[in-house]
């Protein structure tokens, strides 16, 4: 997935890797432990007044902080799945997790990903990747990585949990999912991790001729 391949791309270039969807995750979350209602615009900018949000390394790891809690299981639990693309819809979160992912990366270099980062976040970003690949490719990757992290799933949730947050997110009406005219499509359905890196990494070294 993108944030793989953001996070080894990172490493081999010793910068900061930032995963947008795991603050998405974590603010959704924090608004399901504070029994947030999602259409109360004002309680959910309320909650998300002291909102702390970290990522810290833990030798190859990255482990996801909301204060001093290491939050990195539960931010990939069905529950947060189910309303995260709900919660990303809201104008006041996309304000709070925008100006934190800007203060992020105002004085580092970072490799960013995420669904409006090319196009909102960082539009003049020095390169944008577009990742895809087919749904049922997709399907796998994320079923696997929830049983790696221990969370109870199946395919066909799995699925249906991929097809709606594709809709959601590219018909929102605040920063839909969209290609950046200037972004390189790279599709991996058939590319493995490793092949992934290497193909991004190129595309660097050829942009810094």
């Amino acid at each position: 997935g993108k944030s793989t391949l953001a996070k080894d791309l990172a490493s081999s270039l010793s910068i900061l890797h930032i995963d947008s969807g795991a603050m998405y995750r974590a603010v959704s979350l924090v608004l399901l432990e504070n029994e947030t209602d999602l259409q109360d615009r004002d309680a959910v900018a309320s909650t998300l007044l002291d909102f702390d949000f970290s990522i810290k390394k833990a030798g190859k790891a990255e482990r996801v902080f909301i204060g001093q809690n290491d939050v990195t299981s539960q931010i990939r639990s069905q529950a947060v799945n189910n309303i995260v693309s709900a919660v990303s819809e809201i104008p006041a979160v996309r304000k709070v997790l925008v100006d934190l992912q800007r203060k992020m990366a105002s004085d580092q270099a970072v490799v960013m990903d995420g669904r409006d980062i090319g196009t909102v976040v960082f539009p003049n970003a020095d390169i944008k990747i577009f990742l895809t690949a087919n749904l049922e490719t997709r399907v796998e990757r994320r079923y696997s990585e929830l049983l790696e992290n221990g969370t109870k799933a199946d395919r066909d949730t799995v699925r249906q949990n991929l097809q709606m947050r594709d809709k959601t997110d590219s018909t929102r009406e605040t920063s839909p999912l969209s290609i950046a005219e200037d972004a390189i499509v790279i599709d991996t359905t058939q590319l493995t991790e490793e092949d992934q890196l290497k193909v991004v990494l190129y595309l660097l070294r050829d942009k810094s001729r």
